[in-house]
């Protein structure tokens, strides 16, 4: 399911690249008619030429990619007409429209960036955290945590919880649209346990410059929604383990040893 979201939405945003590169070349020759006689004709046709051999590499490889997928994805027509927007604007006015352009995009990517830079990637068959049960007494359970970080690795970290079952919750960003390309359709982080109600929250991952954790407008503004999901209810018996493992249809599966 998630490979097919990221094929569609690769195949419309490189539908977008290719009207984005006819818009500049369009532009283009809009300049030549207006300045004609002007001088810079020499280069207006490179940049046009360039633009025009850009589009149509990108189209080419978008009906391949369509053909590979099975249909056309939707919204093609929308992603067409906003990248043809661009690229007239930016080809027309390069100082007013195409550099505050620009600016947008190097500034929507870099909060992107910053917001997901603590959660991980969401892959199948992912052991997310395992919590082991080392005692039980009548006051509660001493556990220890173990939780994927980026780069393979993992952390692990001791808990003192109060009495009753066990939940995990977790923090899952949906990622739709140019962005989930780059950073995958979903991501996730475990954000606190809760023992009896009782809700202990875990240390958010380091360089977390913007906090999409609550959703919010700067997130629905890049195409990500935020919700937490509390997984499973873990009854802890002295030496007990249970794994969280990722699943393909974006639940998450308990498996207790």
């Amino acid at each position: 399911m998630a490979s097919e979201l990221l094929a569609a939405e690769a195949v419309r945003l490189t539908v977008a690249i290719a009207a984005l590169c006819a818009g500049i070349s369009a532009a283009q020759g809009i300049h030549a008619i207006i300045r004609r006689g002007n001088g810079g004709g020499a280069g207006r046709s490179i940049r046009a030429m360039v633009a025009a051999s850009g589009a149509v590499v990108a189209a080419a490889w978008a009906f391949v990619a369509a053909a590979r997928y099975g249909s056309m994805p939707e919204n093609l027509i929308l992603y067409a007409g906003i990248g043809l927007a661009a690229g007239l604007l930016a080809g027309l006015f390069p100082r007013t429209a195409g550099m505050p352009l620009i600016a947008v995009g190097i500034l929507a990517g870099a909060m992107a960036t910053a917001g997901l830079g603590g959660w991980l990637p969401w892959t199948d068959g992912t052991e997310a955290a395992r919590l082991t049960v080392w005692a039980v007494t009548d006051q509660g359970s001493l556990c220890s945590l173990r939780t994927a970080t980026r780069g393979d690795l993992s952390e692990e970290r001791n808990l003192e919880l109060g009495p009753g079952p066990v939940e995990l919750e977790f923090g899952l960003a949906k990622i739709r649209g140019p962005f989930s390309v780059v950073f995958g359709s979903m991501r996730y982080r475990p954000t606190a346990v809760v023992a009896g109600g009782v809700r202990l929250a875990l240390p958010k991952g380091r360089g977390l410059i913007i906090d999409f954790g609550t959703g919010g407008m700067a997130a629905s503004l890049l195409g990500i929604s935020v919700q937490s999901k509390n997984v499973g209810e873990f009854e802890p018996g002295t030496l007990a383990a249970t794994s969280y493992v990722l699943q393909a249809d974006g639940s998450i599966m308990l498996v207790t040893d």
